[in-house]
């Protein structure tokens, strides 16, 4: 048997499609429409009779027009009801269904429900162009609800499920799509915003929607910071966006712990874009210091990346490990040295002598490395830099077995692959120191 269903009608009644709705509503009739389609085509009938009834009263008994649309008046006093929907005979083109008559019978469609005009039906658009202070929202009104819409807008707060009594927004009137200036926000603070509608019957509200806003206060930037000179620190920072109002302040600032404008600061002007300074602190090298940029604007006071002074280490100088040790390394080669005599601690082992009489970096206990601590030295060359190639010394000697006298084999280890060797000689130096 061929089956049909009333598209947009037996699954949805939509109210007030003509703009007649909203006047025949108050005069006591409210009209419907519905779609008539051939389930196995998807096609729309042509000229089906459409009978609704109601018990014994029948609301309508028309012929659908080429797209198988159909309207329907029915009465405020007996909308809410179970509804009947019956077909008659119908064509697609020239192909004809016979059906039951109107006089011989009923063919039925089922049952629907038409409800009356009521609150209006609204939805909360996503809320966009979120700021510190403001944000953009709105809504659609899909449905008059039977009466006109006096008023439409959105409400916001802080707490969920907003009403008109909350700050709330009026942005027209009528059905359709509209949009709103959400404002008196507080930055960095979540809000729960819901669009509404207002005709005769009362208030309707769509689905809630949350959003946050932005903090308001700058992007700062911490792009430098190094020591030099032992107590001489030199900073750079960058404003790269003053948030949601001028930038009134901006600098550094440093302490022990993570810092804030309330421990010790620099100010270096207003407004975005970079700047620099320097400052003398007398404990690099006895507690690490921690160092970071901020700005100041009217919504606060926004930070950069803490950067650490390590006082064991406040160069910053490259550093590899052995185990659990961590030797410092000098970034630069001294001048070659000679090694070859048994004595380690003899003057005519100039490698050696030039790495124990050194003072660099406020540091007088560089050494020359052993063979294991070099050779990872070899691995991290391109990060630590400086290196010429060829043969480093190392501070261990091989064997006392002399090809000259007095001569003795040390261990170098050829920085162009890797390889060790023993020797006596001139070649390069390059200090470490325990961390």
């Amino acid at each position: 048997m061929k089956r049909f269903y009333v598209f947009a009608f037996v699954a949805t009644i939509v109210l007030c499609l003509f703009s007649s709705c909203e006047d025949s509503a108050s005069s006591g009739v409210a009209t419907y429409y519905g779609t008539v389609i051939d389930e196995t085509t998807d096609l729309p009938f042509e000229g089906v009779d459409v009978k609704v009834t109601n018990g014994d009263r029948i609301h309508t008994a028309t012929q659908t027009n080429s797209d198988g649309y159909f309207s329907l008046e029915v009465r405020l006093q007996e909308v809410n009801q179970d509804y009947y929907v019956q077909l008659g005979n119908a064509r697609i083109g020239t192909k004809r269904v016979d059906l039951p008559g109107f006089g011989n019978g009923r063919y039925d469609l089922g049952i629907i429900t038409i409800k009356g005009p009521s609150v209006p039906t609204v939805e909360t658009a996503e809320v966009t162009n979120i700021k510190s202070k403001m944000a953009t929202g709105g809504g659609k009104v899909t449905s008059s609800g039977g009466f006109a819409v006096t008023k439409r807008g959105v409400c916001w707060g802080t707490s969920q499920y907003p009403t008109i009594i909350n700050d709330h927004t009026e942005d027209g009137t009528g059905a359709g799509e509209f949009f709103s200036n959400i404002g008196n926000l507080q930055p960095n603070t979540t809000y729960y915003v819901r669009a509404y509608a207002e005709n005769e019957k009362g208030v309707a509200y769509g689905n809630q929607v949350t959003f946050t806003t932005e903090s308001g206060v700058p992007t700062v930037k911490t792009t430098l910071v190094r020591v030099d000179e032992k107590t001489m620190i030199y900073y750079e920072g960058s404003v790269t966006d003053a948030g949601d109002s001028p930038v009134t302040e901006r600098g550094i600032c440093w302490g022990t712990s993570t810092p804030t404008i309330a421990n010790q600061k620099t100010t270096d002007g207003d407004g975005i874009g970079g700047y620099s300074g320097s400052l003398k602190v007398s404990n690099v090298h006895t507690q690490d210091l921690y160092i970071r940029a901020y700005a100041t604007n009217g919504s606060g006071t926004a930070y950069g990346e803490a950067i650490k002074i390590d006082h064991r280490n406040p160069y910053n100088l490259p550093m590899v490990e052995d185990i659990h040790i961590k030797y410092i390394v000098l970034p630069y080669d001294l001048q070659p040295g000679y090694m070859g005599y048994i004595d380690l601690n003899d003057s005519r082992n100039t490698a050696y002598k030039s790495c124990v009489d050194l003072v660099a970096y406020d540091y007088d206990d560089w050494e020359l490395p052993s063979l294991n601590i070099l050779d990872i030295v070899y691995q991290h060359q391109e990060e630590i830099g400086g290196f010429t190639g060829g043969l480093y010394w190392t501070s261990e000697r091989y064997t006392e077995y002399t090809y000259y006298s007095g001569e003795y084999n040390y261990y170098a280890v050829n920085f162009s692959n890797g390889d060790w060797d023993v020797r006596y000689g001139l070649y390069s130096v390059r200090p470490v120191r325990p961390y």
